[in-house]
């Protein structure tokens, strides 16, 4: 009888060699998959074009557990089929099929580009969106190329060039909101014709109700005891946000520095996977929140944090009316910011981050966590909008310097300002 093959081997080999084959799977896998990809990409833009569309793969932008992005050439490019690609698509197990209901990021980002293409002012450049392959879950996109992101004029610019963009950024949301105001049954409609569709299961709805029990878990966790009013005044986030009458705009959803392109004729926005109808001010309220759902979190000069609220605020007051009623905007701007304080706070385990910090991106959890509850407490007594919540997050930005010294007035600005 032969000896089984590795019998005679070291463990450390045996384990080694098994590490290798399953290593060198998924690296076939993989290549697999960007073939099937690119040939699904071709295929489908064949059907688009009604002309043999033959691609080539350039480089992989962005493979995550959610979606992979590649550039891609066309070898025959036409007056009509354009000379390179971006294909997006969703990532699911090799030899599975796409599922629309549950891998569904890559259809919002087709039905936001199909919806804001109609609507969008023509200085916001979006993708056009070529093509799609539902029963792989990918789309073809236009190419924009390699002009600069936000985040590379912040990391690499002047400061000068660094508060343009910033400006320019926050004036472009508040048109987007102002445009789409009033239209969400006709992104719904978009949305369906794409694929499955459930407004109430979309990312921010799920959170919404969520916000008391979390508030709540909070406090437990630093041992305080909140007003016994404090619920009610909780009642009125979710009734804002849930129910945001004039202020229901579509949202982007990301709009992190990383998905904002700049160019010296205009600004374009990518990556909508996110995207969908919500309150206004949950984007609005990011630039003194430092763009609380990007992983690149560092501080804005004070001045230049004025003049982006004003241009964001100049240009939704264009298509939502309710925006120039400093009192209800006020009110509404407090209900947004508390619901970052609050669902960010929770987003990971807090008892994990009592001990011990966690990095993401350019800062850590806990500097996070202390900008929000010290920006909201400011806000509250600056507005004078719910007061109880207020004071609790007074209490909890107290208690957090007591116990994350090193996180207080921690964030460094970013590099483009940094000489200042």
């Amino acid at each position: 009888m032969q000896p089984a093959p590795f019998c005679h081997m070291p463990v450390f080999l045996v384990r080694w060699v098994r590490l290798m084959a399953v290593l060198r799977f998924e690296a076939m896998m993989q290549d697999t998959m960007v073939q099937d990809a690119v040939a699904s990409g071709a295929a489908s833009l064949t059907n688009r074009f009604e002309t043999l569309v033959q691609l080539r793969l350039v480089e992989t932008l962005q493979s995550s557990d959610r979606t992979a992005v590649y550039r891609c050439a066309v070898q025959n490019p036409s007056q009509a089929v354009p000379p390179t690609v971006i294909i997006k698509q969703a990532r699911q197990p090799y030899g599975t099929r796409f599922d629309d209901a549950i891998d569904g990021n890559v259809w919002n980002d087709w039905a936001g580009l199909l919806f804001l293409s109609k609507h969008l002012p023509p200085d916001i450049r979006i993708p056009k969106c070529y093509s799609a392959a539902q029963r792989v879950g990918l789309i073809v996109l236009e190419d924009l190329g390699d002009d600069p992101s936000l985040r590379d004029v912040l990391t690499s610019g002047t400061a000068e060039q660094a508060a343009s963009a910033l400006v320019r950024c926050f004036s472009a949301l508040g048109q987007v909101h102002a445009a789409t105001a009033g239209k969400e049954a006709i992104f719904h409609a978009t949305r369906r014709m794409v694929g499955f569709y459930d407004p109430q299961q979309e990312f921010y709805q799920q959170q919404y109700t969520k916000l008391p029990r979390k508030f709540h878990a909070l406090c437990q966790a630093l041992h305080l005891t909140p007003h016994r009013e404090v619920d009610n005044e909780l009642g009125s986030v979710v009734a804002t946000l849930t129910q945001p009458g004039m202020f229901s705009v579509y949202l982007h959803g990301d709009p992190s520095p990383t998905n904002v392109i700049v160019s010296d004729n205009r600004l374009s926005l990518i990556d909508f996977e996110y995207g969908t109808f919500s309150h206004a001010l949950l984007e609005g309220v990011q630039a003194r929140l430092l763009f609380p759902s990007s992983g690149f979190v560092q501080r804005i000069p004070e001045p230049i944090l004025r003049q982006m609220e004003t241009a964001y605020r100049t240009e939704l007051t264009k298509g939502c009316s309710q925006a120039a009623d400093d009192e209800l905007y006020g009110q509404a701007l407090v209900a947004a910011t508390a619901y970052w304080a609050i669902n960010f706070a929770v987003w990971l385990s807090f008892s994990a981050l009592l001990e011990h910090d966690q990095r993401w991106g350019s800062s850590t959890m806990r500097q996070r966590i202390m900008h929000r509850s010290r920006i909201f407490a400011q806000l509250v007594e600056e507005v004078g909008y719910l007061p109880r919540l207020g004071t609790t997050f007074s209490q909890i930005t107290a208690k957090l310097t007591t116990l994350w010294p090193e996180a207080v007035d921690s964030l460094t600005l970013y590099p483009a300002f940094s000489s200042e």
